[in-house]
């Protein structure tokens, strides 16, 4: 995994730069709008079955005042209306049946990242850092009839 931040020298030429690895990832992310972005390469050892998801849970929901609450409930309200596969939880309660679900983002993989790769066998993955194309086509056949996972 790979996180790239958005650093104040990617918009002011005067501000102090860093290494020569934040130097690349500034550069990566000058010409961008994005102030983040996450890389991620894995290999799989089975094919799952059925819909993969990508989230993040937190133990505890934190307190937020009545505008935070409402700003981030609407937030996600306009997330899942551009997302189908977005779903999120922001309470800490157990429904009436004793069922419990941290609060917690998730969403599926193939509707929700932006590029997706899958390197045949025999081919070198596409580097972290760089910049990662996905076709178009392959972007349009991925979200409207899934993923083809290979585990070679």
């Amino acid at each position: 995994m790979m996180v790239m931040l958005r650093t104040p020298d990617c918009d002011d030429s005067k501000a102090v730069t860093g290494n020569e690895e934040n130097q690349r990832v500034s550069n990566y992310l000058r010409s961008k709008q994005r102030r983040f972005e996450f890389q991620y390469q894995l290999k799989l050892k089975k094919v799952p079955e059925g819909r993969v998801y990508f989230g993040c849970e937190v133990d505890k929901m934190p307190r937020l005042g009545m505008m935070s609450k409402a700003f981030v409930s609407a937030a996600m309200s306009f997330m899942k209306r551009m997302n189908s596969g977005f779903h999120f939880n922001m309470t800490n309660e157990r429904s009436p049946d004793g069922r419990y679900e941290k609060p917690h983002v998730s969403f599926t993989v193939e509707d929700g990242f932006n590029r997706l790769v899958t390197t045949k066998p025999g081919h070198t993955p596409p580097k972290l850092g760089e910049e990662i194309h996905e076709n178009p086509e392959s972007i349009a056949k991925r979200t409207k009839h899934g993923i083809k996972w290979n585990t070679e």
